[in-house]
């Protein structure tokens, strides 16, 4: 499981990861994996085009980059460190998977900021796998037909779930723990589904 929050939404025009943070979870059982977890603060370098909407989603994690963030390419080798931590057997087909909810918009900032720090060439060559896994189609699978639900955001997926985040502001490292909860909440139910259905 995987977070960033970050300086705004296009990382195209140059908005930064200003916090990532990483829970390592088995396949088989969805429970801890011994790599366990991972947080870096990255300090953001282009404050001119800084969203103001985006510092107030995350003020508290956009205040510690500010402070105590450490250079992006510093923070994306230890990451790396941490994804080949995870692949206990150093093989291409057991690359960790990145998972979150609206993955994509973390996948391609992690992976555009991996390149722009020279340290991978393109997606194949980054220890994460270029596949990733994303909860919100399957938060969609669970409640498209559920007339309470009119946004498909964390926030809304934790309601259906009985969960919910500590405060308002958003920090990478709850919102993964977060995720990875309702994740395993989810995939468990799908497993018991699919045992007791018979499709043909």
């Amino acid at each position: 499981m995987c977070d960033c929050e970050t300086t705004g939404l296009d990382v195209e025009s140059g908005h930064e990861i200003t916090e990532l943070a990483a829970i390592a979870l088995n396949a088989h059982d969805f429970e801890p994996h011994h790599a366990g977890k991972f947080q870096v603060f990255i300090k953001p370098k282009n404050l001119e085009i800084v969203s103001a909407g985006a510092v107030k989603v995350a003020k508290e994690s956009y205040e510690k980059a500010m402070t105590d963030g450490v250079d992006a390419k510093v923070a994306m080798r230890h990451f790396m460190e941490f994804c080949n931590k995870v692949n206990d057997k150093q093989l291409d087909s057991t690359r960790p998977y990145l998972a979150g909810h609206n993955c994509p918009f973390d996948y391609k900032f992690i992976n555009v900021t991996a390149k722009r720090c020279n340290l991978i060439k393109s997606d194949k060559d980054a220890p994460w796998h270029y596949h990733f896994i994303d909860t919100l189609p399957m938060m969609f699978c669970l409640f498209e037909s559920d007339p309470t639900v009119n946004r498909w955001n964390l926030d809304t997926l934790l309601g259906k779930l009985n969960m919910k985040r500590s405060g308002t502001t958003h920090g990478a490292m709850e919102d993964v723990e977060l995720t990875a909860e309702a994740l395993r909440r989810m995939l468990k139910f799908f497993r018991t589904a699919s045992k007791k259905m018979k499709i043909s």
